[in-house]
């Protein structure tokens, strides 16, 4: 049977979720995770988008994302989720499948819900037991909506990073 289309919508924002495939560790160093945030900095300028919050823990990503072009979504995420398994198979000399099932989108209808998937996902690693303040953790973004420092994928207009606070 083949796969729904996805419904996508111009001027909209996402909330993406890939999951590793059998809940496998698929950041497994520092060095996983800076690529994984490389890989994002690019493919954001190929198909160009806005991240507004992201969260990368051992076996999912989270990512709120704003393309300019939703046609491009599935191209950028196609592009990101086999890069990654292409470097995470090389580097740890494997086969095999790194993604479980095609990521998750769910359309964000409006501001007070953009700014609600942003604070949950940045939550996530606190409610996973990984640190006890979401701006203890390393791998998301809410360190630099914050406090301006972290890992860098997108910059919000000013007086946005406000609201979220």
């Amino acid at each position: 049977m083949a796969r729904l289309s996805r419904f996508l919508k111009n001027g909209a924002c996402y909330y993406i979720r890939s999951q590793s495939h059998q809940d496998q560790n698929i950041f497994k160093s520092d060095l996983d995770y800076e690529k994984y945030l490389r890989l994002l900095k690019k493919y954001k300028h190929r198909f160009p988008a806005h991240i507004y919050g992201y969260c990368l823990l051992p076996t999912v990503v989270y990512l709120i994302i704003h393309p300019a072009d939703v046609g491009q979504l599935p191209l950028f995420m196609q592009g990101m989720n086999q890069s990654y398994a292409m470097y995470f198979n090389i580097s740890y000399a494997r086969a095999g499948k790194v993604w479980g099932q095609r990521y998750k989108s769910v359309l964000i209808l409006n501001d007070d819900d953009l700014i609600e998937c942003i604070k949950s996902i940045e939550f996530m690693p606190v409610k996973t037991k990984q640190v006890i303040s979401p701006m203890e953790y390393r791998w998301s973004s809410c360190a630099n909506r914050i406090l301006g420092s972290g890992n860098i994928i997108d910059t919000m207009p000013p007086g946005e990073a406000e609201i979220l606070k």
